[in-house]
């Protein structure tokens, strides 16, 4: 008789197979071309840690509900507290030639539920800083009608044992009136590692209604897949690279098993714009506008040993104030009596730290900003001078000092385009009503009123950008012009003023200027105020606008008021940190 373990053994030669209790081959003895001595069941178990994660293997009856007890779909559960309303049931893909569980809540009432439920088993002692992700590809299909009707969520709950519960936790949520494709993350809060006692864990698609279902939308789960890390990744095991990204001030506590950061990326908070100037002048004035807020102050590092620290405090740089537009008053007819206030400096953007290893400082006007760090820096920083501002131009002296790499490492949280500046405004008056047309007072010797609209916010990309400059404004001893251009014509007789061009993080505003009035009439005029950066960008904000009016005879000329626009405000910093997990 053969023995065991021969190549005419009683095995080979006595058992085909072994099969699961619907059919489906789990042990395979065929050794030809492609055959596999596993099923798709355990190739799918020792793969993706499910037997069942693309619903390959398939109910008897795919077409009909799936029912625990009549047409079970192998390795999951369903639990139906809809009274049947709600169904799952296996659809097939004829152009990706796969199948998938789709969940159908169209018949649904208000606060009805269905879960979808599978198990996988771990190997796990307080050794190993086990963590686990999770990630589920999803398809909408058909469309919702009216406000939200139905949440689907994916929780994971690791169990010991005796099956008692250790953690719940909600991977993620989708709803039926937004979009998605997924829901992945951990299946722990906050990357925190496995409880060492769990010995198997349960991922459970719940679909829950909000309402009565008049939608026709229903869900397709394609595929759920879980990954398995150690926070080592030796031995052949898989690691997570984790980042986190902070919007603000708090506190950061080093995870079980992570003694290295692969880097930590910090940008200070943007200052804020300039506010604008206002003047009533008795002579021909021309060229002047208010830049933008300086951006923050970019600072990486990398290889951070924090093993020997519980927490880190993470403080994140606050966007500074824009300034206050200044003011001009003129109570009577006459040369003197004007009263000036001029605009008020805008505050810098604050500094962004992670504990002692890295500072970001922003720069103060027409000064350098900072990075320190406990370890080498630098591949990239942000330095800014103060910008080149003259009657006809504005320049601005931003620029990247840069070492080696080519893109900025980590980077996920791009800073976005900032609010537009606002519009001039130009009236006969004492409060500002008529901001949407120029305005002629009449005769040869009434020149014209203008205003002008204020800059777009400039798209700063994926770095920080200086807030825009204001319009440009300028009014002449005579003439009635009102120019609504980037640059400053050549000629007099003139009064005008001009939008901002400069492409910053927030919009520059726009000019409002006054041409000469006669004698006793009350004018009104304000500059358009600087746009705000985005937030958590570290750009700066926008110029405000000036105000003026004038031009007229030593002797005469109108009552009124002139404001400068406000400067907007700078977006805040952020911090970014990456390790292994």
């Amino acid at each position: 008789m053969p023995r065991i373990g021969s190549d005419t053994g009683f095995v080979s030669g006595n058992i085909g197979g072994l099969f699961d209790d619907q059919g489906n081959a789990i042990v395979s003895s065929d050794t030809d071309f492609g055959a596999s001595p596993l099923g798709i069941a355990a190739r799918n178990q020792a793969l993706y840690a499910l037997p069942n994660p693309s619903f390959n293997i398939t109910p008897p009856d795919p077409a009909s509900p799936v029912v625990d007890n009549d047409n079970p779909l192998p390795y999951w559960s369903v639990e139906d507290l809809s009274d049947g309303r709600m169904t799952v049931t296996t659809v097939f893909d004829s152009t990706t030639q796969t199948w998938a569980a789709q969940i159908n809540p169209t018949a649904g009432s208000a606060s009805d539920s269905i879960t979808l439920t599978t198990r996988s088993y771990l190997l796990n002692d307080t050794n190993f800083n086990l963590r686990q992700k999770a990630l589920a590809s999803l398809t909408k299909v058909g469309t919702y009608s009216s406000t939200s009707q139905f949440t689907m969520s994916l929780t994971a709950t690791y169990y010991d044992s005796t099956g008692t519960s250790l953690s719940s936790y909600t991977v993620g949520t989708v709803a039926d009136n937004t979009t998605w494709t997924s829901i992945s993350g951990f299946t722990t809060s906050g990357t925190a590692i496995v409880d060492a006692a769990a010995q198997y864990l349960d991922l459970a698609f719940t679909l829950t209604t909000t309402a009565a279902v008049t939608s026709g939308v229903k869900v397709n789960i394609n595929s759920l897949l879980l990954q398995t890390s150690t926070a080592g990744g030796g031995g052949g095991a898989s690691s997570f690279l984790v980042t986190e990204t902070f919007t603000s001030s708090t506190t950061w506590t080093r995870p079980t098993g992570v003694d290295y950061l692969v880097a930590v990326i910090g940008l200070s908070g943007g200052s804020g714009g300039r506010g604008g100037t206002a003047t009533i002048a008795t002579t021909t004035e021309s060229g002047e506008s208010s830049f933008g807020g300086a951006p923050g102050v970019y600072g990486f590092i990398r290889n951070v040993y924090i093993g020997d620290q519980t927490s880190i405090s993470v403080g994140v740089g606050a966007g500074g104030n824009g300034g206050i537009g200044g003011t001009a008053t003129k109570a009577g007819t006459a040369a003197g009596g004007i009263v000036t206030t001029a605009p008020t400096l805008p505050s810098a953007g604050g500094a962004t730290t992670f504990g002692a290893y890295l500072s970001c400082t922003t720069a103060a006007s027409g000064t350098v900003g900072t990075v320190t760090s406990t370890v080498p820096f630098g591949d990239y920083v942000l330095t800014t001078l103060a910008p080149t501002n003259t009657a006809t131009t504005f320049q601005t002296n931003s620029y990247w000092q840069q070492n080696s790499f080519s893109s900025m490492p980590y980077q996920n949280f791009y800073p976005l385009a900032g609010g537009n500046g606002s519009a001039g405004q130009s009236s006969l008056g004492t409060t500002g009503t008529a901001s949407g047309t120029s305005i002629i007072a009449g005769g040869a010797v009434n020149n014209a009123g203008v205003r002008v609209l204020g800059g777009n916010g400039g798209t700063s990309g994926f770095i920080a950008g200086e807030g825009g400059r204001s319009g440009l404004v300028r009014v002449d001893n005579s003439g009635t012009f009102a120019y609504t251009g980037t640059s400053l014509p050549s000629g007099t007789a003139t009064s005008y003023s001009a939008g901002s061009a400069q492409a910053g993080a927030g919009g520059g505003g726009g000019a409002a200027a006054f041409g000469r009035l006669a004698p006793a009439v009350n004018v009104y005029i304000k500059g358009g105020d600087g746009g705000n950066a985005a937030a958590n960008s570290g750009s700066g904000g926008g110029g405000g606008g000036p105000a003026r009016f004038g031009g007229t005879a030593t002797t005469t000329g109108s009552s009124g008021t002139a404001i400068g626009g406000n400067g907007g405000n700078g977006g805040n910093g952020f911090v970014i940190i990456a390790y292994v997990a």
